[in-house]
Parts: C-alpha cells; sequence; structure tokens
C-alpha cells in the first residue's frame, strides 16, 4: 500500500479518565460526542493527544450523545455542571453545550471541533473574534474541488447526485456549495435528504432513479453511520462515490480531499491548552487545516469497474492499493 499518512484508529471512549501528566491542579474536562463515528472519534484522539504532549493533569470526564437530542441535552447540563472547560464534537454537541451553558448560568468556556460553519450554526457571532467564551476548529472542507474530481474521472459524469441529512445545518451548507460548483463545472445536481438512518436506503434509490452518474458524500455525521447502506447501493450501480472527508474512503469511496480529524481534533487541543496556559477565548480565534490532500483508493475504485486516469494518479497525494 502507497500511503503517505497514517489513519489512525479511533479511540475508544470510557466514561472516566483519570491523568495526571505534571505537578499541578487537575483540571475537569468534558467531552460530549454527538455520535460515535470514525471521524468524530479521530477527532477526540487528536484533541486528547494534544492534552497528553503539553503534560496537562487533567481529567476527563467522556460522554456519547448518539445523535440523541434529549441525550444531547442531559449530557451537555452535567458537563457545564461538573467542568473547568468542555469540548462539543460536532455541531450538534456543541449547540447543546451552549444551551446548557445558558441553563446554568455560568461561563465555562466551550471548545468546539468538527463544526463545518460555527457562526451559521449560531455558536458565535464572528469566528475571527470570538466574543462568547467559544472557539474551536471548523471543519469546512473543500467542496468545490471535490465536486471537481468528477470531471477528472474519465468517465463523462454529465449528473451527480447529493444524500444528506436535512436535520445537520453543515450538510445544508455544503449542498448550496455543491450546488453552485455543479453549476460551475456543467454538471447537473439531484439532491435528496434523509432524516433517520432507516431512510438512507430509499433516498439512493431515488438517486439512482434519477440517472444520477456520480455521488457526492458530504461531511455528515448521520450519513456515515449509514454509509455501508449507501456503499451497497452505489456498487449495484457502479456509482463511484466522491466524499467529503477522509474516513469514507475505508468505508468505500473512491476520491477524497479532505481535511484529516485527527489533525482537526489535536489543533483544538493545542488551542485548549494555549487558553489553559493563559490566554483567553477572545484571542484564539476559529482555527481551520489548509492541507488537504488529494486521496484516491485503487481498490473501491477497481470494485465499481473505475480505472484512474493517468493525470490523476499523478496529481494525487496519495494513492491507497491493496
Amino acid at each position: 500500500m502507497k500511503v503517505k499518512r497514517l489513519l489512525l484508529a479511533a479511540l475508544a471512549a470510557t466514561s472516566m479518565v483519570a491523568v495526571t501528566a505534571c505537578d499541578g491542579d487537575v483540571v475537569q474536562i468534558g467531552i460530549l460526542k454527538s455520535i460515535n463515528i470514525a471521524p468524530l472519534n479521530s477527532a477526540e484522539e487528536g484533541f486528547i493527544q494534544a492534552l497528553d504532549d503539553a503534560g496537562i493533569n487533567y481529567k476527563l470526564t467522556l460522554k456519547d450523545a448518539n445523535a440523541d437530542s434529549s441525550l444531547v441535552a442531559s449530557s451537555s447540563l452535567t458537563l457545564v455542571g461538573e467542568s473547568d472547560l468542555v469540548l462539543g464534537i460536532a455541531t450538534l454537541a456543541a449547540s447543546g453545550l451552549l444551551s446548557a451553558r445558558a441553563i446554568k448560568g455560568n461561563d465555562v468556556p466551550i471548545f468546539f471541533t468538527a463544526v463545518t460553519d460555527p457562526v451559521f450554526s449560531g455558536l458565535m457571532d464572528d469566528d475571527a473574534a470570538p466574543d462568547n467564551n467559544v472557539t474551536g476548529t471548523s471543519d469546512m472542507n473543500p467542496v468545490r474541488e471535490q465536486v471537481e474530481l468528477f470531471t477528472k474521472l474519465g468517465l463523462g459524469i454529465d449528473k451527480i447526485g447529493m444524500i444528506y441529512c436535512s436535520t445537520e445545518t453543515n450538510s445544508v451548507i455544503q449542498k448550496d456549495l455543491a450546488q453552485a460548483a455543479a453549476d460551475e463545472f456543467g454538471l447537473d445536481f439531484v439532491f435528496e435528504t434523509f432524516t433517520t438512518t432507516d431512510q438512507v436506503a430509499a433516498a439512493m434509490d431515488t438517486l439512482i432513479e434519477a440517472g444520477i452518474d456520480g455521488l457526492y458524500t458530504p461531511t455528515d455525521s448521520t450519513l456515515v453511520s449509514a454509509y455501508s447502506t449507501v456503499k451497497a447501493k452505489a456498487d449495484a450501480a457502479n456509482l463511484p462515490i466522491i466524499a467529503g472527508e477522509e474516513d469514507c474512503l475505508e468505508l468505500g469511496a473512491v476520491a477524497t480531499l479532505s481535511i484529516n480529524y485527527f489533525d482537526l481534533g489535536r489543533i483544538t487541543g493545542v488551542m485548549a491548552v494555549e487558553f489553559l496556559s493563559g490566554k483567553s477565548i477572545s484571542e484564539l480565534p476559529v482555527r481551520r487545516i489548509e492541507d488537504m490532500p488529494l486521496i484516491l483508493h485503487v481498490d473501491n475504485a477497481e470494485g465499481i469497474g473505475l480505472t484512474f486516469p493517468a493525470e490523476l494518479l499523478a496529481e494525487a497525494d496519495e494513492v491507497i492499493d491493496n
């Protein structure tokens, strides 16, 4: 396998983890994850790695909301009430923590990661100058360039489909960006939404019946949890999947230009360390990953009869070929 960067395994969550890396007070840190999927697990691991690298004394309380809004609410209230700082992984979790903080009436600092647009999502008014004790990292992906990949597969694709969860604000943002990109590159664009994972199969059937030539999957936590259904339907129709994030390559996508969620979480952890070292949240603007390599998965492509053109292979930063 030709691999330039390791895809890191997800950290198995436990309810409480105590760490004493150096002398000093123990910092109580609460982490709420929207759902237990590989990208968010990687972000969690990266955040914790940054704390360890800095020698922070901390105790973690880890909670997984399993995409359940009632669990988000109850877990958020617990974490906000017991922590010195909290981390929300993905928009659902971060929003829950912000709401819980208002209920509790305290001002515990909130960090977030894997949030596509924190301003659009209502977490803050200005991501360049945080003013409400909230900051973190955005996972906004290069949607335009990802859609452009369809024109480089050598398949003569002219109609692409997109499936996403309509309750995820990050996916709504990406849908609009994908529509604009499709218009720019002269591609027809068809989309289908769902609200629960048991609706994914029907949504995929509708897209396939519409005659799409390729499928775009955004960074969508709910969608990733049902990716096996997406892959099965796409494979049966010999549809190439261009994914919004890297972990989907292991789930069946053929290509992506994507951030690495471990790195994203690690950057968020570095920001938390800077805060614990004396910086104020207002001095920590939202950060993003600029390096988004092109990764191609040869095995997945061959599974649907696709051979990557030589020009695209030469452009790739990483080629997965078992």
